[in-house]
């Protein structure tokens, strides 16, 4: 959506409902458009001690039930009726503060759906497009910091970072994780596409409010990548939305196949995603020498995982350790949460680059994560071949050599792609 017929929208959903019914099928404005609304499930704090960014919380925490899992619920200690009067610096959740060239980064403290989370972004910006980042994981750091300098330094464009407060910490160390948007809020189990709408809303309130008048686009990592992705698959945000870049997911295709209740034979080369394949032999040739074939699988670092999956489900069917996983079958909970499965639009009205590093083989010990490869390459390959690609809105599948899992997110390097994708240079 162009940036004059954003504004053309904005202005109409100022109009009574008995008007809005009156516009035409044009697309500009729809019965299903859930921009505003989505942006009004968002609750402004206010922080008493910015160096404490969730200082701005009241947070409830559950007992842990046998399995130690446990459910978190966030209220703003005190509500901000009007948001310009509740800016503060800007700082990560270790207390440093972050700066916007010589100036602090503004802060805002939010609640969603009972979950807190925080928006830094630029001031000042609001003519060359707006980018907003979300990092791995559970989305609780502020982890894409040279992405966002990367745009700042070459454009005109505004950036705004979206992290998550801690909420549901898993894990023992050095194995730990906050998993923030994924965070139950009661003892009952609830669905990946049912949380998502918390980053759909808090994406809505950033458009509605901190975008400036050139295109909006987003940024997301792993988890990330799956947040964003969710947002306009799951929760309407096209029209919001004038680019996207995922890099290393979004990595939920098929969470049974993840978990290891479910197998695939066939997948695609890891350097060509629109290139089928049944092993390493079909992508001799395909972009690099060691092509390899992947398809949906488990998810290493299988502690964390199955962490978030038996969280969001409360359960404890995701069990990839467990042998025999794959004769038990698909639990169909798992599958009413997984992009292959759920409703959703694969119809993306803007342009979305998917971004993998392909790299050496995990090597925990010695510092290395792996590349995608190593991750849910298999999984975010069949997401990149369900998205529909027209000419306007196309999408790309890029690569980099001898990187990380999204090392490309954390270096600065996926700057070069938002510039690119956004028209930014």
């Amino acid at each position: 959506m162009t940036p004059d017929i954003r504004r053309i929208r904005r202005g109409l959903a100022a109009l009574p409902a008995v008007l809005l019914a009156a516009v035409g099928a044009d697309g500009v404005l729809a019965g299903s458009d859930r921009i505003p609304e989505l942006a009004d499930n968002v609750e402004i704090c206010r922080a008493p001690d910015p160096r404490n960014p969730s200082s701005a919380f009241e947070i409830e925490t559950s007992e842990p039930d046998d399995r130690g899992d446990y459910w978190m619920t966030y209220r703003c200690r005190e509500p901000c009726a009007d948001w310009t009067q509740c800016r503060a610096p800007s700082y990560s959740s270790r207390g440093e503060a972050l700066m916007d060239g010589d100036a602090p980064r503004q802060a805002l403290a939010f609640v969603v759906d009972s979950m807190g989370g925080h928006l830094s972004f630029t001031a000042g910006r609001r003519g060359g497009g707006t980018v907003l980042l979300h990092s791995g994981i559970g989305g609780t750091m502020y982890t894409g910091r040279r992405t966002a300098e990367g745009i700042e330094e070459a454009s005109d464009a505004g950036t705004v970072m979206l992290r998550w407060d801690a909420g549901y910490t898993a894990g023992s160390a050095p194995q730990t994780a906050e998993w923030g948007w994924f965070t139950r809020t009661s003892p009952d189990a609830t669905r990946v596409w049912r949380l998502n709408e918390r980053v759909a809303g808090a994406i809505a309130w950033v458009h509605e409010n901190l975008a400036g008048s050139g295109g909006f686009g987003t940024v997301g990592c792993s988890m990330g990548a799956q947040a964003t992705f969710g947002a306009v698959y799951w929760h309407g945000l096209d029209d919001a939305v004038d680019y996207q870049l995922f890099i290393g997911g979004p990595p939920l295709w098929d969470i049974n196949a993840g978990c290891g209740r479910r197998a695939y034979s066939e997948g695609y080369c890891d350097a060509d995603a629109a290139r089928a394949c049944v092993g390493h032999a079909d992508c001799a040739g395909s972009g690099h020498d060691d092509g390899r074939c992947v398809a949906p699988g488990t998810i290493p670092l299988a502690p964390l995982y199955e962490s978030v999956i038996n969280h969001v489900h409360a359960t404890s069917l995701c069990d990839i350790r467990q042998a025999g996983a794959a004769d038990a079958g698909p639990y169909e909970p798992f599958d009413e949460s997984s992009l292959a499965f759920s409703d959703g639009d694969w119809d993306f009205d803007h342009p979305v680059d998917f971004h993998v590093d392909l790299g050496p083989p995990q090597d925990l010990e010695g510092g290395r994560i792996g590349g995608d490869e190593d991750w849910a390459l298999g999984h975010f390959m069949r997401v990149f071949n369900s998205v529909e690609s027209k000419a306007g809105h196309e999408k790309r599948w890029m690569t980099r050599r001898d990187a990380d899992h999204c090392e490309s997110f954390y270096d600065g390097k996926a700057a070069e792609a938002v510039l690119s994708g956004m028209g930014l240079k």
